[in-house]
């Protein structure tokens, strides 16, 4: 006797695989990853990255809201802890992939931060841009001006084209005269060229 799945449920498989997960398994996949995140689960980064991808399904079914207000208090919560390494970057993703502008000021605050890592900054400069929150150009401008690690710099600057706040350009034109390394100079450039 052969051993495998039957033809009928190879073809079940099959249609349920060109269909997609249907909207109950979306919202239970977000509700687990919620929960995963929640109780300091394992591989924070990657349960909020899915959790973002988990949107489109989820706003199918109808249920995006209740889980982007869950979303929004995780995220609340997290704020009383330090948001350092994954679980930071899961913050981030998280404040980013899901809009919430609530929470631009702390996102603001690891972004200028020269203490925190790097890569916590510079997601928060991208974060910052995709919030367009009121003060972004103010924030990112000073993080582009500071002397300091270039990495986030130069994502400051690409933020800051995201942005498209014309008031940061004779600031950023200035800063071109300066002896500037090449990615850091490329990226202002861009930026000048991009806001008008």
């Amino acid at each position: 006797m052969r051993k495998g799945k039957s033809k009928d449920a190879k073809r079940t498989s099959n249609a349920e695989t060109q269909r997609g997960p249907s909207p109950t398994d979306a919202l239970g996949r977000a509700e687990g990853l919620l929960e995963r995140l929640r109780t300091d689960g394992p591989k924070p980064v990657t349960a909020a990255e899915e959790l973002d991808r988990q949107q489109g399904a989820l706003a199918r079914d109808g249920s995006l809201e209740d889980i982007r207000e869950r979303v929004q208090d995780l995220c609340e919560a997290w704020t009383a802890r330090p948001l350092r390494g994954d679980i930071g970057r899961a913050w981030l993703t998280m404040v980013g992939g899901f809009r919430l502008t609530d929470l631009a000021d702390q996102v603001a605050l690891i972004a200028a931060n020269p203490g925190n890592a790097t890569l916590m900054r510079v997601q928060s400069c991208q974060v910052l841009a995709q919030l367009s929150a009121d003060d972004a150009a103010e924030v990112l401008l000073a993080v582009v001006a500071a002397t300091g690690d270039v990495q986030v710099r130069t994502a400051a600057a690409e933020a800051l084209g995201e942005v498209g706040d014309p008031s940061v350009r004779p600031a950023l034109k200035a800063l071109l005269e300066e002896d500037l390394p090449r990615p850091l100079w490329s990226a202002i450039s861009a930026t000048v060229d991009r806001v008008h």
